[in-house]
């Protein structure tokens, strides 16, 4: 009779650039989520705005949101602005032919992103 050789379990081991991809990922995750959370936390915080954990939560802030419109339309009337602004300045540096217009156009796009 053969002999046997042992069962070798399968193992699976990480390389180098799966564990570099991942904890990558991860830190970009948290970039990204980090503010999003602060941001949702921050709009809920109906006590002190200086106090992070909130102390007491609430949607009175969205209340007082939908009763001003004065909030609403000075949001809209500057990403109007801005948005006007930064194509005007990407179409001047298309047309006019700026030197080192591709920094102009990323620059005049950036408060559109």
């Amino acid at each position: 009779m053969a002999a046997m050789r042992p069962r070798r379990l399968w193992r699976w081991r990480p390389s180098g650039q799966g564990v570099a991809t991942a904890l990558v990922v991860l830190f970009c995750g948290g970039l990204v989520a980090y503010p999003i959370v602060y941001l949702v936390a921050e709009s809920l915080n109906t006590g002190d705005p200086g106090t992070f954990p909130p102390e007491s939560i609430g949607l009175d802030n969205f209340t007082n949101l939908i009763e001003d419109s004065r909030i609403i339309s000075n949001t809209a009337f500057v990403a109007c602005v801005s948005t006007v602004m930064a194509l005007g300045s990407f179409a001047a540096a298309l047309v006019l032919g700026v030197p080192g217009r591709f920094f102009v156009i990323t620059k005049s796009l950036s408060p559109a992103v």
